[in-house]
């Protein structure tokens, strides 16, 4: 199936009451690489570049240390920098919001969607849970949070992520969902875009695929 390249929304159209919807954290809602590349720079003395991380980066991965090493670090300015987030308290709760997802969310919701949040557990750093729940209910008032390793135990009819390999995972268990593959920075460095989902770069471009996902029978539905 080829990719579908999400379009923006009719004037006036608003979502089926109770259309869920499950955004990821990391990349989508916060800047997070933006706060692993001040501590990086910190560690460095060097000049890095938010941008240079792959929007999807995460911390707690397979691919975390390769990400940062790819931006020029050793393995032990890598292991300094994780450990200075690890025991940063704050650091979780002091994250950017992308301002544009802070409007975007409020549209879905003003749509009729239901709106609730995953994001990655990192257990090295005691406060990232309280801070992560505290920081989603500050900017986005978020109250439906899921914290776990991935998004694949969530229960919603429309996926927003920004890490390829999360939303192929949602798809092929969910072949009649929805799931939007996210880019902030417009493009995806030569990632494809998983088979059936949509790819966007705007929050109007999210809207309208909201507004016509189908509504699917979920665990726990009446």
């Amino acid at each position: 199936m080829a990719r579908k390249h999400a379009q923006g929304t009719p004037v006036g159209i608003v979502a089926r009451r109770g259309t869920r919807v499950v955004v990821g954290c990391d990349g989508v809602l916060s800047d997070l690489r933006g706060g692993v590349v001040a501590v990086a720079r910190e560690v460095t003395g060097e000049a890095h570049v938010a941008g240079d991380l792959p929007l999807s980066f995460e911390l707690g991965t397979s691919s975390t240390s390769r990400d940062l090493m790819d931006l020029g670090l050793s393995r032990a300015e890598v292991a300094a920098v994780l450990g200075k987030i690890a025991a940063r308290r704050g650091f979780a709760v002091g994250l950017a919001p992308h301002q544009s997802a802070v409007a975007g969310l409020r549209a879905l919701r003003a749509a009729g969607a239901e709106v609730a949040c995953w994001g990655r557990t990192w257990d090295p750093n005691p406060w990232w849970k309280d801070e992560r729940l505290g920081w989603l209910a500050l900017h986005f008032g978020v109250d439906v949070v899921h914290a776990m390793p991935d998004s694949g135990d969530v229960e919603a009819d429309v996926l927003v992520d920004c890490r390829p390999q999360g939303v192929a995972t949602w798809l092929r268990d969910r072949p009649d969902s929805d799931a939007v593959l996210w880019s902030a920075d417009g493009d995806l460095r030569g990632v494809p875009v998983p088979a059936g989902a949509h790819f966007a770069t705007s929050w109007d471009a999210v809207l309208g695929v909201v507004l016509g996902a189908p509504h699917r029978q979920l665990r726990g539905d009446a």
